[in-house]
């Protein structure tokens, strides 16, 4: 299977560079440029009062209170910004309950349980980043005396029908009227406990020293990078860059050597700033690394709610650790899956691989997805039998409303789903595997033009020669965070290089322009075993890395040779 890519390039720069990238996205300058003050109080939010007021009561009471959170980098920040309001208010009898991989998404009767198990004298939990579809684990805790808050950020059950909880907080309920309503798990909790610092006559400013863990856990959860989520960012992104926590200085040290920090030398890689970037392709995988190879986030947490330089870099040393051991694990995965996939020719993958471990599977979904573009699910099989696995999409195709339709027409083929338009979770019953492809691949071949399978990549901005890039990249900046629904900025430049040297035994090529570096990972073959020194032209599509450098796109690059 061959990914068809398309490039839309502007007729000319009639626009700033800033204009036409936001033009691009369909964002006003006024949402780029907002900050705190922009965000919505935390009371417009449908249950926050009422949650206010439940919470409120067992406090007042110092009844034993129980956070119930989940096993992913959001799940995590959910925990870490409810332990560090909760000490900065001086209210001690509280825990943190985390579940883990077997005990499965969400809370349940195990995890209550397991809450009560350890701490019998619970009276109130709430719930973090879960919750939305906790029917049965509600009705179970109140009927052992225990109230129930839920703070959620997932969509409902599709009927609307909600828990028995005490309050619920869930900007996707019926009846929200909140004007932004894409908060990650943690963003929705902070804005809870900022209310319960109002309702205690705190300053709820004193909360946005916990912004960092809110900004990271956005980045990190893949939520829309509009509205109250960057004017979020922009402030905890500065609680992490203006230093003085030694949890951040040592992922920034950890990270040095790496890519991601470009400079002259290591000492320009440790000064630089941390980034969405940063964010989302260094310390996100490091924490979800833990989750996705033992199932637990226990050890990420831990180390997040320490606030002493004591063996910080040693631990935190070892959560990267912990993520190139799962880069190994997946890479292997993927060369599996692509070589299973090579001469597929369906609209939607549906892939089974027995041996596939648990936590891997979505992201070889991701690579999937992103390689073929195509709607992607990947399946391996569980402890009983089934296959369960995960989902990943394209523009256009809704992938949990593909799964709802498959629901009602085979109802014996899922045995859970949920999601959201560009990923999923699932499981399988085994031997339905088929009847799930066909009816995935039907659907798309009956509703969807084949022009929405072909990548589309819209060039914001050519550039005259690489001599733009410090311009633009300052531009860049500015534009930050980038991520969902607001993604990096593509330039492109045609030039005549000053040296070109292949790397890695020719798979990777730079090119060299008046000190610019362009990088074209994996594009060595466009060569054709020509002489490198014979290029008298190139032309580019890509992304802005840095000042000075400038990452490529292997499969838009265009060479000229001399004759």
């Amino acid at each position: 299977m061959i990914k068809q890519t398309k490039v839309k390039i502007p007729a000319s720069n009639s626009k700033s560079f800033t204009d036409s990238v936001l033009d691009n996205r369909n964002m006003p300058k006024h949402e780029l440029f907002g900050n705190m003050s922009c965000v919505e109080p935390p009371q417009n939010m449908l249950g926050v009062i009422v949650g206010g007021a439940v919470a409120m009561e067992h406090m007042e009471r110092k009844h034993k209170i129980g956070f119930s959170i989940d096993y992913d980098y959001d799940g995590m920040s959910c925990g870490v910004v409810a332990a560090l309001s909760m000490r900065k208010l001086g209210y001690t009898n509280f825990y943190l309950a985390n579940n883990t991989r077997s005990m499965g998404f969400g809370l349940n009767r195990q995890t209550v349980d397991m809450m009560l198990k350890e701490h019998p004298d619970t009276k109130l939990i709430i719930t973090a980043d879960n919750g939305i579809v906790a029917f049965d684990a509600v009705d179970y805790a109140n009927s052992l005396g225990i109230d129930v808050i839920i703070t959620d950020h997932h969509l409902p059950d599709e009927t609307g029908r909600l828990p028995n909880a005490k309050a619920i907080i869930d900007p996707h309920q019926a009846g929200e009227t909140c004007s932004f309503k894409d908060l990650c798990g943690t963003g929705v909790l902070y804005k809870f406990m900022s209310y319960i610092f109002y309702l205690l006559g705190r300053d709820p400013r004193e909360l946005y020293d916990v912004l960092d863990h809110v900004a990271a856990a956005t980045v990190a959860d893949v939520v829309p990078l509009r509205g109250e989520n960057r004017w979020i960012f922009a402030e905890g992104i500065e609680v992490m860059n203006r230093g003085g926590k030694p949890l951040w200085e040592a992922f920034k040290k950890e990270n040095a050597s790496m890519s991601i920090f470009k400079g002259n030398n290591d000492q320009d890689k440790y000064n630089n700033d941390f980034t969405s970037k940063t964010i989302g392709y260094f310390i996100g995988p490091c924490i979800n690394a833990c989750s996705r190879m033992s199932g637990d986030i226990k050890e990420p947490l831990d180390v997040f709610l320490n606030t002493s330089d004591e063996n910080m870099q040693e631990a935190v040393h070892h959560l990267v650790k912990v993520n190139e051991i799962r880069k190994t694990i997946q890479k292997c995965r993927c060369n599996e899956a692509m070589y299973l996939t090579k001469d597929c020719d369906d609209r939607f993958l549906v892939i089974d691989m027995p041996a596939c471990e648990e936590g891997i599977v979505g992201l070889v979904a991701g690579r999937l997805c992103n390689s073929y573009y195509r709607p992607t699910i990947v399946l391996s099989k569980d402890e009983h039998g089934n296959w369960k696995g995960s989902g990943r999409s394209i523009v256009g195709v809704h992938i949990k409303e593909m799964l709802d339709i498959v629901n009602k027409k085979h109802p014996d083929v899922l045995i859970a789903y949920g999601g959201h338009s560009q990923a999923c979770g699932l499981t399988v019953r085994d031997g339905k595997v088929d009847v799930l492809r066909k009816a995935l691949n039907d659907y798309c071949n009956e509703n969807f033009a084949e022009e929405l399978f072909n990548e589309v990549i819209t060039v914001d901005y050519v550039m005259s020669s690489p001599s733009e890039i410090p311009r633009l990249y300052a531009e860049q900046l500015a534009m930050e965070p980038f991520g969902c629904e607001f993604p990096e900025p593509v330039v492109m430049t045609t030039f005549k290089p000053n040296a070109v040297f292949p790397l890695k035994n020719g798979t990777h090529l730079k090119f060299l322009y008046r000190g610019m570096e362009l990088l074209c990972w994996n594009c060595g073959h466009h060569l054709n075993g020509k002489d490198p020194a014979k290029i008298v032209e190139v032309t580019v599509v890509g992304n802005l890395d840095s000042n000075s450098t400038m990452n490529c796109n292997p499969e838009l690059l265009q060479l000229k040779f001399a004759d």
